[in-house]
């Protein structure tokens, strides 16, 4: 076995999420009179979290302050469609599963807010595959920063030597350099290959197999 752990970004890489998202911030920007974006821009637009997304998804002259606002809106719509679409790309139950059966440890971290990620992990996937499911929050800062991939390693008791962190964008391949540990960028997620290579990726998964195949060695 070449690592003893495996920890999973989400949206793009475990669930696609993509639709839900992007009807979440439509939605919240129609409530202000903003004109909505195409979903397949969302690819580029989510990723550092949802302060980040709305201050992207808002026009250039938008009031100073105006993605607090919108935020608001955000949280309500996207709360109420969180999974709506949402379901977990082919594959991942059973990569998920076959890892867990060989004694790989699996844990989730996303720069989605923490009870939005909990909840849909504790819908779309079965109790007790993971060791622990974390989103951002005060205790957990979001990507770049690694301080949330040190805190989850202690606490499922690995070094970050022994894990690799899985992932669809730069952001996940670089962040897993950051807190010492090796990466697998995924290519059917929202981002492309050059990007993951750029990035630093130590692995390449074509397919959801390849991820077993990797951790398995």
């Amino acid at each position: 076995m070449k690592y003893k752990a495996v920890l999973f970004d989400l949206d793009g890489t475990l669930a696609d999420t993509l639709a839900d998202l992007a009807a979440g911030c439509n939605k919240a920007l129609a409530d202000f009179g903003y004109p909505p974006h195409e979903k397949e821009k969302y690819k580029y637009f989510v990723g550092n979290g949802a302060m980040v997304l709305m201050q992207r998804i808002l026009p250039v002259d938008a009031p100073e302050g105006k993605y607090l606002e919108l935020r608001e809106r955000f949280n309500y719509h996207y709360g109420n469609g969180l999974l709506d679409t949402t379901c977990l790309f082919d594959g991942i139950e059973k990569m998920l599963n076959d890892l867990k059966a060989e004694g790989v440890k699996l844990a989730v971290f996303s720069n989605k807010p923490h009870d939005m990620t909990k909840k849909i992990m504790d819908t779309l996937c079965k109790d007790g595959v993971f060791e622990c499911v974390y989103g951002q929050s005060e205790k957990m800062p979001r990507k770049p920063d690694p301080t949330a991939l040190h805190i989850i390693c202690k606490e499922i008791g690995v070094t970050e030597a022994d894990c690799v962190y899985v992932g669809d964008s730069g952001g996940d391949m670089k962040v897993a350099a950051a807190a010492g540990m090796d990466s697998i960028g995924v290519l059917w997620g929202f981002r492309k290959e050059d990007e993951l290579c750029e990035s630093g990726a130590t692995h390449i998964a074509k397919t959801v197999h390849d991820i077993t195949d990797i951790v398995l060695g």
